[in-house]
């Protein structure tokens, strides 16, 4: 087997769901956090389980300094796009406006902003992929509360570079 750069394989290229298995859905390594949980049924781990029947709930608005929930993969990846499937008040089919920052360590790199619906999947694939450790996104203007039923990634290949047998 090729080893690479500190001992790390190669990955393949695919969806966080690939990678996973059951409500332990959630990579290993990987460390879910979040601003707040509303109740024990809806943990940040719910948004990165590969089952949109789950959720992961704030249990409030976006407030003064938002709501946001993170992902730190435990080591770089490299990100070719971010998909995230909305869960807000769904009441006689209403579409609030939201805004919705997503940061790669720490760096804003782009919003998502606009009316959504619930249900709706936001969808962002970078122009060139982009490597980051931590991904955050923080919600920081909606008429509904603040949740997210799933959020995935597609990776791209890691790059062979410094590689020995």
């Amino acid at each position: 087997m090729r080893r690479c750069d500190g001992g790390a394989a190669p990955t393949a290229s695919g969806s966080v769901v690939g990678e996973t298995a059951l409500r332990d859905r959630v990579p290993r390594g990987w460390v879910i956090t979040a601003s707040r949980t509303w109740t024990g049924n809806t943990l940040p781990e719910d948004a990165f389980d590969g089952d949109t029947t789950t959720k992961w709930n704030a249990g409030g608005f976006p407030g003064l300094n938002g709501q946001w929930i993170q992902v730190d993969f435990g080591s770089p990846r490299t990100l070719v796009g971010i998909q995230a499937n909305v869960e807000q008040v769904s009441r006689l089919g209403l579409r609030f406006f939201t805004s919705h920052e997503i940061a790669l360590d720490g760096v804003p790199v782009f919003d998502w902003s606009g009316q959504t619906a619930d249900g709706e999947v936001l969808s962002h694939t970078f122009a060139t992929p982009r490597t980051a450790r931590v991904v955050r996104i923080t919600t920081t203007r909606s008429q509904s509360w603040v949740a997210w039923s799933e959020i995935s990634f597609t990776f791209a290949h890691a790059p062979v570079a410094n590689c020995r047998s």
